[in-house]
């Protein structure tokens, strides 16, 4: 009888911790859920390319909109937004232009060019602008979770502080990558989040960060042997 009591207490208890995790706030369930999310990222390691993109997706696209379907929150409250884009467009074009040089720089470092591009450029059956395609749908996932889903939850709890504490995590993201990504990365994250809450839209820092991987790509291509 004891046992069985014992049993039914834990049972309880269980049964109130899920309760509490499911009264939690929104913006904080939100919150737990993209460092889970990054945490299972780090021990995922998915095969190729391929596998990196369907993986990429799952866990920084489909399963935060999910979530955030689940929770009832509208899609323009995480970012998701593309209105004002003739208010945001004149300026990141304006960032993207000023990126130029250090994107040239990167072109013609060995770190970089042994790097990039990300795809195989062995795919003699896919065009340039397909495989593109598959980038920009990995900088949206990018995006979307750090300058979307993860930044508008931090701002309801931080205000702009925000943009420094999802940039954190998206720098720790490009350990591995050449070395003069890392400090970069984290500059871009703190201009693509002042980006994202200026005009409330993950799109301004999509185009940047699309267009200037678009950039570099192209310029080692054209510069190698890579046919």
């Amino acid at each position: 009888m004891k046992s069985a009591a014992m049993e039914t207490n834990r049972t309880s208890q269980a049964g109130h911790e899920v309760v509490s995790i499911i009264n939690m706030p929104k913006d904080l369930l939100i919150i737990l859920s993209s460092f889970i999310l990054l945490l299972v990222n780090q021990q995922i390691r998915a095969g190729g390319f391929v596998g990196w993109v369907v993986l990429d997706t799952f866990l920084f696209s489909i399963i935060p909109i999910l979530i955030a379907l689940l929770l009832k929150i509208r899609f323009d409250e995480i970012g998701l937004s593309p209105e004002n884009w003739e208010k945001f467009l004149p300026m990141s074009l304006i960032i993207l232009s000023l990126s130029m040089p250090l994107v040239i720089y990167a072109s013609m470092r060995e770190d970089f060019r042994s790097y990039y591009p990300i795809w195989n450029p062995g795919l003699p059956h896919l065009s340039f602008l397909v495989l593109e395609g598959v980038v920009l749908l990995l900088m949206f996932n990018t995006e979307f979770f750090f300058r979307g889903y993860l930044l508008f939850s931090l701002e309801a709890r931080s205000g702009n502080m925000a943009i420094l504490i999802q940039s954190i995590p998206y720098t720790l993201l490009h350990i591995g990558k050449p070395p003069l990504e890392v400090p970069f990365s984290f500059l871009a994250g703190l201009v693509f989040g002042y980006l994202a809450l200026k005009y409330r839209s993950i799109f301004p820092g999509l185009l940047v960060h699309w267009g200037g991987s678009a950039f570099l790509d192209s310029l080692i291509i054209s510069t190698s042997n890579i046919k």
